[in-house]
């Protein structure tokens, strides 16, 4: 699945031959519309940005956004993360980086009730199944880029990124 920026362009003329094919969007229905590769946004101080790389998927986290492109793509795909789910990919982001140079067999897991410690709940008494509730929404954000397979679950070690994690 290919996703694309669309952004309106002002112009004199609405026909689909009055603007360059490059930029003109594939359906001929809304040649005012024109796909335009655009960097990834700036992130504000003192913000998280990571870096996730798995095959020919690329995905950044910054803010509370997750964005997306394959190496071929010049588009990047942006979703909007709740604080939750934001927390949590930090959270396996910086436990990836830690544990990047240790010999450990699972590297960057973090269990389920650490993970509840760490994550700011509403509830006072956050546990598993609230962690796991979390994970699933992620898992959801993540396939509408088809990167489900980014975070990864071990049985009695929790939670971990399976692809290369770096700080932007």
């Amino acid at each position: 699945m290919r996703s694309l920026t669309y952004h309106l362009v002002p112009s004199r003329a609405h026909r689909a031959d009055a603007i360059p094919e490059a930029i003109t969007d594939p359906e001929p229905t809304r040649p005012w519309i024109r796909v335009v590769a655009e960097p990834a946004p700036r992130r504000r101080a003192g913000a998280h940005a990571y870096r996730l790389a798995r095959g020919p998927l690329l995905v950044r986290l910054v803010d509370n956004a997750l964005l997306a492109r394959s190496w071929a793509d010049d588009c990047w795909a942006e979703r909007t993360l709740a604080p939750l789910a934001h927390r949590f990919l930090v959270a396996l982001c910086e436990r990836a980086i830690d544990e990047a140079e240790t010999t450990h067999a699972v590297r960057g897991c973090m269990p389920a009730r650490a993970l509840a410690a760490k994550l700011r709940f509403r509830s006072r008494y956050a546990d598993e199944d609230n962690v796991r509730q979390v994970a699933r929404r992620v898992r959801a954000v993540l396939a509408a880029v088809d990167a489900e397979q980014l975070v990864a679950v071990t049985p009695r070690h929790g939670y971990y990124l399976d692809c290369a994690v770096d700080t932007d």
